[in-house]
């Protein structure tokens, strides 16, 4: 096996407090004690103050920041600001995500935001819209909490859309719609319909925020958003994934499953009592065979979020890696984007993933909030020519060049 150790670190405090910002007393309460937040990251320092100064002049924004930099807070906190100065008298905040997982995870962190506001905007006002719950379930929700804030997938909403009687007059009066990890969603097949359904209305906010800048995601600014809107690029200096020390090694295939064992047996013996671990496999289908083999053959548990499990399941699995202080969790791209798993140890991918930035963004999923991490990539032995010899890492991928 062989390794490099990068000693960069990244700058994950910026030294400002949520003090200056001049949000509600209430809205910094779930910050400083909810959340425990002592400071802004360096995105949220550079980008919330013009956010908040954009509310009355309903300006679209394009936020680019990298994996792991706090983006959800900063369109959250401008959000909730603005619906405790405007009360909507319907769903006020529209947000549209690309995982059944993520939009939890979102409602989850708007509800720890709003944890205070007991009278002005209560947690229980934000409800998710996922796939693998009954429509009659979120109209009923919809119904008793009469939410300011709806957070959904696309195809989930698409449905509501189509079958829910009435459903698009939920948002007459939407101020803020927010596509996060915009570039996941351009790629959805139920995006033109979303647009479609979607209410018209001239003084709508948009927030998208995206991780990459491809020149798809430039053609959806375009579309999407207002003339004048305003691209906040937060991307710069040290990468991500570049505070994380990885490692690559090497298997014949019938070995490949031995080496994962190896990796993981290392892993919890090096932290026995805080190992989190999140494996990243091709395919569901070899996910689940590996988790199946682990659990019947070696006695291991093993959690499993990919398509092969059925949501509520997956709902589990998420919810129980997430307050784990020790777990492993099989996953495939489910995993990758967006998803804040907090404390994870080690990030394993078996087999090269399919690209640069499928590595970086599933190696950001550790290393997060200044702690440290590890990732290592199992190859089989035919796969070492994706290894470039030069310090970037891998090389050729699939006909392209690329450094990791």
């Amino acid at each position: 096996m062989m390794s490099r150790r990068l000693k960069q670190k990244l700058n994950t405090g910026s030294g400002v407090s949520f003090d200056s910002f001049d949000l509600h007393p209430n809205t910094l309460r779930g910050l400083q004690e909810a959340f425990r937040f002592a400071e802004a990251t360096p995105v949220q320092a550079e980008v919330l103050p013009e956010l908040l100064a954009s509310d009355a002049k309903g300006t679209d924004f394009v936020i680019n920041a990298r994996t792991g930099t706090g983006k959800t807070l900063v369109y959250l906190i401008p959000a909730v600001e603005h619906l405790l100065k405007n009360p909507p008298p319907g769903i006020g905040v529209l947000i549209a995500a690309p995982s059944r997982e993520l939009v939890i995870q979102i409602t989850r962190d708007a509800e720890t935001l709003c944890s205070y506001h007991k009278l002005q905007l209560a947690k229980e006002q934000v409800v998710p819209i996922i796939g693998g719950v009954a429509r009659a379930k979120d109209e009923a929700a919809i119904r008793r909490r009469r939410p300011a804030i709806l957070v959904g997938t696309l195809a989930k909403l698409v449905e509501h859309f189509e079958a829910t009687s009435r459903f698009e007059t939920l948002f007459e009066a939407l101020s803020i719609l927010v596509l996060d990890e915009c570039d996941r969603l351009l790629h959805e097949e139920s995006l033109p319909a979303f647009l479609a359904y979607l209410p018209k209305h001239p003084q709508r906010q948009a927030m998208l925020a995206s991780a990459t800048i491809s020149d798809e995601v430039k053609q959806l600014y375009a579309r999407f958003c207002r003339p004048g809107f305003r691209q906040l690029n937060c991307i710069r200096g040290i990468p991500t994934h570049e505070a994380v020390e990885q490692s690559v090694a090497f298997a014949p295939p019938l070995l490949l499953g031995t080496a994962l064992r190896n990796a993981l047996d290392q892993e919890i013996r090096d932290n026995p009592l805080s190992h989190k671990v999140l494996v990243f496999f091709p395919t569901s289908r070899f996910a689940t065979f590996a988790a199946q083999l682990f659990r019947e053959q070696l006695g291991m548990r093993i959690l499993e979020l990919h398509n092969r499990v059925n949501p509520n399941a997956r709902l589990m699995s998420h919810t129980e890696f997430n307050e784990s202080r020790a777990a492993v969790l099989f996953t495939t791209m489910a995993s990758e984007r967006g998803m804040d798993y907090p404390d994870v140890t080690l990030v394993l991918n078996v087999m090269a993933p399919g690209d640069r930035d499928q590595y970086i963004h599933r190696v950001g999923r550790t290393a997060r909030r200044g702690k440290e991490g590890k990732a290592l990539t199992l190859l089989l032995d035919q796969e070492e020519s994706l290894l470039g010899g030069g310090q970037g890492g891998f090389g050729r991928c699939r006909g392209g060049t690329f450094s990791y």
